[in-house]
């Protein structure tokens, strides 16, 4: 099941081997694993989507980059 989180702080991912990449302020679309977690944006007409270690992204939610979604655990 999905849900929606929001960017509000400076949040990176890595694709593969290369170098960080910043996902932009705004809203996502989050899936989450019990390893993972998936985030969707929309760039203008491309579909994005980065994967990071699921305590990565809790990380990000407790230093306030990443938003929840009211009743969101």
């Amino acid at each position: 099941m999905s849900s929606n989180v929001t960017i509000v702080g400076e949040v990176s991912y890595r694709e593969g081997d290369g170098p960080m990449m910043l996902i932009r302020p705004g809203l996502c679309e989050l899936e989450l694993t019990a390893a993972d977690a998936t985030l969707g944006w929309q760039d203008g007409d491309d579909r994005l989507s980065a994967v990071m270690p699921r305590s990565d992204f809790e990380g990000y939610v407790k230093k306030g980059a990443i938003r929840l979604e009211a009743g969101q655990a």
